[in-house]
């Protein structure tokens, strides 16, 4: 702007001269990032690399380790002389026959340590007039389980004489009932384990008892510490190489994706959790705590990202106000938070003081719980469709938010799309190897690790640190007064 600088009897008038660059407010106020100067081949190679680390990551974890080993017994049928024996028979049969009321089955396992994580035991109940009906009917299964560190010990009892009730589903034409969940030890502190169960009042159709234990591989448990060592390493030198790049440049300046770039890095080293052996090492409810904590809050953070840069990045010249921008927000995905955790938390905490303990069972409010995430997911789905249009609405007006939003929206879509065939697939043909860990930490990983590339600032964009970022906002100012002859009185004007 121009002022008229001088005293009344002055005749020459001291002016200083400020250029304007034409240009768009928005974008010269921020940091110009690199995803805007990228030409079309950086695009192609960033997306490559990306795709061809993912499929790597596949590859390695379909030929890694299993996941669970297996033990399978059966209380009467496997030690019978004749395998067609459909009812128990002393001569001909060892065993114990549970289809009696209050006959108890003892099944032990051993060498066991704690890189198994956790061992669950199963039950599928047979039905012996599968062929002509099916059955459905509320049982009640007592359950003893103990524990030794050697063959010489006394057996320590970690569960006695517990009754709980479950329901047995045999479906007609099949001769092995739904499988029923009997007990899950959350942490492995002997290395031997002994299973007393007896059936109280069992169906009159009961044959046989299929048990199943099933307790994580030692070689998975190491295969999964290595890749979260590798992921967390990988994530804080890109955390450290991008705060570095940005370092010169004043925060007011960093644009909404280079700020919540920052927090997903931070949140990433969290949700590749440094702590994890501590988990496997250590008994507690403390360890599992921290282990849901860190990974509800990155998923919580990842959703907010998504939808601040979709609301925010159109509205970046404004101040946002956090009572009106982020607290809505903030409601919705905290309540989603919460609920979260402490279905976690409740959950281990109880299975590591009863392992007989079921969540939809025996917990007291677990559908409110269930029902309060649903409506919040449904309220953050809604909101997103919400931004997304206008945001898509504003790039056609704007074309300099266009990139920006056509890039993260495309983006984001195609991680969508992957975890949700991740999640069917697992779902519907589950394979019991490291692919599902290792895709979807990989994913996830890559997927900041691409951000963080393309929201690095360009190399034609550079701090200007003595003038404050001033010329930033589009004004470049003179060092020297140009003195012009004036006549006094004149008025100047302003551009």
């Amino acid at each position: 702007i121009l002022t008229q600088i001088g005293t009344k009897n002055d005749k020459r008038t001291t002016i200083r001269f400020a250029s304007f660059k034409m240009s768009n407010p928005i974008e010269n106020r921020s940091i110009r990032m690199l995803l805007q100067s990228m030409p079309p081949k950086g695009f192609v190679a960033t997306f490559a690399t990306f795709i061809t680390a993912f499929l790597i990551c596949i590859i390695i974890g379909a030929t890694g380790p299993n996941v669970y080993d297996t033990i399978v017994l059966n209380a009467w049928g496997s030690a019978c002389k004749w395998p067609e024996t459909k009812f128990f028979d002393e001569l001909e049969c060892e065993g114990v026959d549970l289809s009696q009321n209050m006959n108890s089955w003892i099944g032990e396992i051993n060498n066991l340590d704690r890189l198994n994580q956790e061992i669950t035991l199963y039950a599928s109940l047979t039905n012996n007039q599968y062929l002509i009906q099916g059955v459905t009917k509320a049982v009640q299964i007592q359950l003893s389980i103990a524990g030794k560190d050697s063959k010489n010990d006394t057996w320590q009892y970690i569960l006695n004489g517990d009754n709980h009730e479950r329901q047995v589903v045999c479906q007609e034409g099949k001769p092995f009932c739904e499988s029923l969940a009997l007990a899950s030890l959350v942490f492995i502190g002997h290395r031997f384990y002994q299973f007393n169960i007896s059936i109280i009042n069992p169906p009159t159709t009961l044959a046989d008892v299929q048990f199943t234990f099933s307790f994580v591989n030692r070689s998975y448990t190491l295969f999964e510490l290595w890749f979260r060592y590798v992921f967390l390493l990988i994530g804080v030198l890109v955390l450290i190489g991008f705060t570095f790049r940005l370092r010169n440049y004043p925060w007011s300046e960093w644009t909404l994706e280079q700020k919540w770039a920052t927090v997903l890095l931070f949140a990433l080293i969290g949700y590749n959790n440094p702590f994890y052996p501590i988990e496997i090492l250590v008994e507690g409810s403390a360890p599992m705590f921290v282990n849901r904590l860190f990974y509800a809050t990155f998923l919580v953070l990842l959703l907010l990202f998504w939808l601040t840069i979709f609301d925010g990045v159109r509205h970046e010249t404004a101040e946002q106000s956090f009572l009106m921008f982020y607290l809505p927000k903030l409601a919705v995905l905290g309540t989603f938070w919460v609920c979260g955790v402490a279905v976690f938390v409740w959950s281990n905490m109880h299975l590591a003081d009863n392992p007989a303990f079921t969540t939809t069972k025996d917990m007291p409010g677990f559908l409110a719980f269930l029902g309060i995430e649903i409506v919040a997911i449904c309220v953050y789905l809604l909101w997103m469709v919400i931004v997304v249009a206008r945001g898509i609405s504003d790039a056609q007006i704007l074309p300099y938010l266009s990139i920006r939003i056509r890039f993260f929206l495309g983006f984001t879509l195609a991680v969508i799309i992957a975890i949700i065939i991740g999640i069917l697939f697992g779902f519907f043909a589950s394979q019991n190897n490291a692919a599902e860990f290792l895709s979807f930490i990989a994913l996830l990983n890559l997927y900041v690790y691409v951000l963080s590339f393309v929201y690095l600032p360009s190399s034609s964009d550079t701090p200007n640190i003595k003038a404050g970022g001033a010329d930033r906002i589009g004004m470049v100012r003179l060092e020297e007064d140009d003195i012009i002859d004036q006549p006094k009185g004149v008025l100047l004007f302003g551009f």
